[in-house]
């Protein structure tokens, strides 16, 4: 996905990942006739690729309304419609009108709907939250963009964020929300920690077992069905060439996602000619005692995550929150097995297999195929593996080192 990126923004987040950024390029007015000549060339090289650029930020809603349309119109001649995400504080009549006139999915960054919930991100509640109900009255569709804090998705506040999403659900027209883990360069103890994170996430895909298809909870059943157009943290990133990201900024050159590589430096429009699988590469074949991800029952799935969030702020590295991801992955897992046994997903193939590849191992996947022995099993055999696993569940790993550390895991295919 191409976005447009001015990065200077009203609110001025603290934990913002764009605020080495904003020190280290001073704020200039766009040039409109070179972002559009990079919208069109790069629609020329990759004419069938559906998304269309996103008005992003800093907060896009700053640049003045006649530049605003003419990204707006540019963009619709060429994909049909548009999209924007902002923090919804500068929205007035004359943004609704060109939403409206060009077909705008409308994208909202908010954490909370209470000052302390949406601490991070600060801004007037009661007008985010009164444009928000006006994009539902003018059918426009807004959708939550959410980052999940110590502050908002911790397990004393958990209560109150979900009342928040579901009034958000209910109240507010909001039927599409993205999750995204928050990352913080200069003050990690914001962060959630690892196991945190996980319980957050947990009880957030529990919730979409009722038919919602939240990011990135749905999108994690459909790589290990073999579906693999998901969110960009399990995308296997090149930090020097983001290809989920490629931001055009106010002068019209191209770089990287803000979040990793020369950008976290205040680097911006250093971008490699082509993308390299080098940073994946490495991590399939590291060991994980080095911040790797050798033997990693879900390497298919995750294949390292965001560069952005790596251990030590080094993007060689995998994400730190690791454990998180793979406690939810095998969370995920339990409960599509618990329906069909014996399907095969990506990580039992151990690669980003196809769909077609997946959905044939179907047919075999009833009890009655198994001899109507294996609910009662295999609920035995879960309940042995979860006790003696404690918080972590690793999976059918060949890793020698923590093979001798659980020598009760049973190996796939024995006994």
């Amino acid at each position: 996905m191409i976005s447009i990126k001015p990065v200077e923004c009203n609110l001025r987040c603290p934990n913002c990942y764009e605020l080495v950024a904003r020190a280290f390029a001073p704020a200039s007015r766009c040039d409109a006739d070179k972002i559009i000549g990079a919208i069109k060339e790069f629609h020329k090289k990759s004419p069938e690729r559906g998304h269309p650029p996103c008005l992003h930020g800093g907060e896009p809603l700053m640049l003045p309304i006649g530049d605003l349309e003419k990204f707006l119109a540019a963009i619709f001649d060429l994909y049909g419609r548009t999209s924007i995400q902002t923090n919804a504080t500068l929205l007035d009549s004359r943004h609704f009108e060109l939403f409206k006139k060009y077909k705008t999915s409308v994208g909202v960054s908010l954490d909370g709907d209470t000052p302390e919930l949406n601490r991070s991100r600060g801004g007037d509640l009661a007008a985010i939250i009164g444009n928000i109900k006006r994009l539902r009255d003018e059918a426009l569709a807004p959708s939550l963009l959410v980052t999940l804090w110590a502050a908002n998705a911790s397990a004393e506040k958990f209560e109150s964020f979900k009342d928040f999403i579901l009034r958000a659900e209910a109240s507010w027209g909001v039927s599409s929300f993205r999750f995204l883990e928050g990352v913080s360069y200069e003050r990690q103890e914001m962060e959630l920690s690892p196991d945190a994170l996980f319980e957050a996430h947990k009880r957030l895909f529990d919730l979409c077992d009722s038919g919602r298809r939240w990011s990135p909870y749905r999108e994690i059943v459909d790589m290990m069905l073999g579906n693999f157009d998901v969110v960009c943290v399990f995308q296997g990133c090149d930090p020097w060439a983001t290809s989920s990201e490629q931001p055009v900024f106010a002068d019209g050159s191209q770089g990287n996602c803000l979040r990793t590589g020369a950008s976290a430096d205040g680097v911006l429009s250093l971008r490699a000619d082509r993308e390299s699988k080098l940073r994946s590469d490495v991590l399939h074949d590291l060991g994980q005692r080095w911040r790797g991800c050798k033997h990693c029952r879900y390497w298919p799935l995750c294949m390292g995550g965001c560069p952005g969030s790596a251990f030590s702020g080094d993007w060689r590295n995998k994400t730190r929150f690791c454990g998180a991801h793979r406690n939810l992955f095998w969370h995920v897992e339990k409960k599509i097995k618990s329906l069909f046994p014996n399907i095969y997903l990506s990580q039992d193939l151990k690669k980003r297999a196809a769909a077609a590849t997946i959905l044939s191992s179907i047919e075999r996947s009833t009890y009655k195929f198994e001899g109507r022995r294996n609910i009662k099993e295999l609920r035995e055999k879960e309940e042995k593996a979860k006790a003696q696993a404690g918080k972590f569940y690793h999976g059918d790993s060949d890793d020698p080192e923590w093979r001798r550390q659980n020598p009760w895991w049973p190996r796939r295919g024995k006994k």
